[in-house]
């Protein structure tokens, strides 16, 4: 086990914990002492297995921006994953540690080892959860932990990428109509798109922030889009949003994306409820929206102005408990 200069290494990753109980009182305290709720950490194991009450983590902590490597208490990490690190400053750290650990290599090894710990750690850690949530008097709080990439039957839903510029540019950030249904601006150059993707990746840093490009396993593209736009983390929710290049309508994908992101919603992120809405003149949005299970909620009348015309926007949703019936 060496520390020697690698392009990336696989680790094991995780967030900050939103609250912990620390005291006799059993008081709950907003992330820990170094890291804000919610921080990303890079994680050593001490020995591999499953013990490892304690961790080695590396991360930014609540005043700085320089990474810190510190010993934290495995309970205070929620969200346990296995990822492909190739940030420069975490290698270095990694490379430079001041103590005698072994941060991971990119040999097949450690990516199991990392992986024969995921389940463990995260059932521990949801236990935890429980936990905090019976002294907090909240059974239900929302988990953060960005941008996952996805497979269903026919696509991959993963970050956006600068290589997909062309793609998005000609599949529908171009297309009057598809954008116009979108609300959103026609793009009349590839360099206005990679203005739109700059927004896009520059977010995923963000642990909270969900987008992900619609890849057609087939064509080996990226052929359109969904999000979750708006994220009410008090109340619980999540809206979707979504659009696909006109080329690829009318094939099902909006409706196995979007299916597929409500799990995603509902399993990895705790929501309590999934909202979405569309154009009433929009009825390939409502057919998926119908299909995807989501109960109509309400109009807002003439809430666009479209072509010289007024244009409802209908409200659909559905709750955690519908979802697993």
């Amino acid at each position: 086990m060496d520390n020697t200069e690698q392009e990336w290494r696989w680790c094991m990753v995780g967030n900050i914990v939103d609250t912990h109980i620390y005291g006799e009182n059993h008081e709950l305290m907003h992330g820990t002492k170094h890291f804000r709720p919610n921080a990303k950490v890079y994680i050593s194991l001490s020995y591999p297995g499953m013990g490892n009450e304690k961790v080695r983590v590396i991360g930014i902590p609540r005043h700085s921006n320089d990474y810190i490597e510190i010993a934290i208490l495995r309970r205070y990490i929620c969200n346990f994953r296995l990822q492909k690190v190739f940030s420069p400053a975490v290698l270095r750290r990694m490379k430079n540690t001041d103590y005698h650990m072994y941060w991971w290599g990119n040999t097949d090894k450690d990516r199991d080892d990392i992986n024969c710990c995921l389940d463990y750690f995260n059932s521990e850690a949801e236990k935890y959860r429980q936990l905090t949530n019976t002294y907090r008097g909240d059974t239900t709080m929302l988990t953060h932990i960005g941008t996952q990439t996805i497979e269903t039957e026919r696509l991959i839903l993963r970050r956006f990428e600068y290589s997909d510029c062309e793609a998005v540019f000609r599949n529908w950030a171009s297309d009057e109509q598809v954008q116009k249904m979108y609300s959103e601006p026609t793009y009349s150059a590839l360099e206005e798109t990679k203005g739109l993707l700059d927004k896009y990746i520059g977010n995923y840093s963000r642990e909270d922030y969900y987008r992900w490009a619609i890849i057609d396993k087939e064509k080996g593209e990226c052929v359109g889009q969904i999000a979750y736009f708006l994220v009410d983390n008090k109340n619980h929710f999540a809206e979707i949003e979504y659009c696909v290049g006109a080329e690829f309508q009318c094939r099902g994908y909006c409706t196995e994306a979007a299916k597929a992101v409500i799990d995603f919603g509902f399993e990895k992120m705790n929501l309590h409820k999934v909202q979405i809405c569309t154009k009433t003149i929009n009825a390939p949005s409502k057919r998926v929206i119908e299909k995807c299970g989501f109960t109509y909620e309400g109009t807002l009348r003439d809430y666009f102005y479209m072509d010289g015309q007024y244009v409802g926007r209908l409200y659909f949703s559905i709750l955690r408990d519908e979802h697993f019936k």
